[in-house]
């Protein structure tokens, strides 16, 4: 009798733990993963993204990489090198002809709802295209000659600089300064631009972003009258780019690159802008990308003892890596689902890439910035629009200020992503992709260069 209880018992249990379970999918159903910057999404966007998929953020770029290369997630936003590399490896799919037929856009008219440097950093990836591989892979559907490009497969997101920022509270002791204190005439060389800075304050304290990749690109230009760079990295290369851009560092600031009284490095972005115009903070600069730069700026959210405007400065250097932050989706998943994930996305977020000027302008200027979900987002983090609509809405109207009635233009400045001028002297290139042997060395060799072997 005991013996059947416990059976009876055992049974009710166990059809208690099948109906739970049953209920727990049903009231929590499992959500995909969608991956993005830290920072790179208003609260309402993030709201949006969770009603279906699982939002996550993420830091560094290689986090985004290993996620996807293991089918971890459906898709996300990252920058072009990295998906360059996810590209030519089939991880990722093409996007471009679904969002055209979701939106009805007109034939071929994909690149003219983004600006001509968006365009142009897109175009500068078309020849790193392994097409035998993407033929193979998707030439049923497109195909068996055609030529694909890097735009058939992202939405732009975001397209950023790198450059150097400083607080002229720390460097000059002064706040409200000109766009241009140092007064130079042309832009300057990374090497010029902390002498600079280091002629106005002895044992200046400089802020890196850790990315071994962008910093280290620059280590070809050290030589280079002529814009001949390149920012290839190699097996054969990567040390002596390490040891150039090290030198670029002591030449500038007269401190090694090892020195972590004089030289930090980290790799979230929201750490180091703070820590740029905190009062309190020992940071007297940073190279940062123009965004952190533009929220820097309007830096009174961040601290109230500061006003918005009054000490952060740039610098754009002579040279400089130009990064393309896109919308991707993977090829693991089916069509039927990349079909949803892109008509989701599409209503919450990217519709309002693909409307003309003529349509942003007509809506109400008094809640533009929240009807209109791409401006949002840029309200909030304040990174500069791959849309060309939005683009140049905000460069329009974003910046003029009622006190003074004139537009800022030292944050129209760093708003703006420059391209290559010979007629000013500034060269802009994309970061070429890497293998993963040499990326793996790269990073290795530069933690022991920053640890002072």
């Amino acid at each position: 009798m005991k013996k059947s209880i416990k059976i009876i018992l055992s049974v009710f249990a166990l059809l208690a733990l099948i109906v739970t379970i049953i209920y727990l999918k049903i009231a929590f159903p499992f959500k995909p993963t969608f991956y993005f910057y830290s920072s790179y999404f208003d609260e309402q966007t993030i709201r949006d993204i969770n009603k279906k998929y699982t939002c996550k953020e993420y830091g560094e770029v290689n986090s985004f990489e290993y996620a996807l290369e293991n089918n971890k997630i459906i898709g996300g936003i990252t920058s072009d090198y990295a998906i360059i590399t996810l590209i030519n490896e089939g991880k990722v799919s093409p996007l471009r002809k679904k969002m055209e037929k979701i939106n009805n856009l007109p034939d071929n008219s994909w690149e003219n709802y983004f600006t001509p440097e968006v365009v142009d950093q897109m175009n500068s990836f078309n020849s790193y295209l392994d097409q035998e591989l993407l033929t193979s892979m998707y030439g049923n559907e497109y195909g068996s000659n055609y030529k694909f490009n890097f735009s058939d497969f992202v939405i732009p997101y975001f397209i950023n600089d790198k450059l150097l920022a400083y607080d002229t509270s720390k460097i000059f002791n002064e706040i409200n300064m000109s766009e241009n204190p140092f007064n130079f005439q042309s832009p300057p060389t990374l090497v010029e631009a902390l002498r600079m800075l280091s002629s106005k304050l002895n044992d200046i304290q400089i802020q890196w972003t850790k990315n071994e990749r962008e910093n280290v690109s620059l280590g070809s230009s050290i030589n280079d009258p002529q814009n001949n760079w390149d920012t290839t990295i190699t097996k054969q290369n990567y040390l002596e780019l390490i040891n150039n851009f090290s030198n670029m560092i002591f030449e500038g600031s007269g401190a090694l690159i090892s020195n972590i009284k004089r030289n930090l490095f980290d790799s979230d972005s929201d750490i180091i802008l703070n820590n740029l115009i905190n009062p309190t903070s020992k940071i007297d600069a940073a190279f940062i990308y123009n965004g952190d730069a533009l929220d820097a700026y309007y830096g009174h959210d961040n601290f109230n003892s500061i006003a918005d405007g009054d000490r952060l400065r740039i610098i754009r250097t002579k040279y400089t890596v130009r990064i393309l932050d896109c919308f991707i989706i993977s090829s693991s998943i089916n069509n039927n689902d990349q079909q949803h994930l892109l008509e989701y996305f599409n209503n919450i977020i990217f519709k309002d890439i693909f409307i003309s000027e003529k349509e942003l302008n007509e809506q109400n200027p008094e809640t533009i910035y929240q009807d209109n979900v791409i401006l949002r987002i840029f309200d909030y983090v304040n990174y500069t629009p791959a849309a060309k609509a939005a683009y140049n809405y905000v460069y329009e109207n974003y910046f003029y200020n009622n006190e003074t009635q004139s537009i800022d233009e030292i944050a129209r400045s760093i708003f703006q992503v420059p391209s290559t001028n010979e007629q000013i002297k500034i060269y802009v290139k994309n970061l070429s992709p890497i293998d993963k042997e040499t990326l793996s060395k790269l990073t290795l060799a530069f933690q022991k260069k920053l640890n002072g072997y």
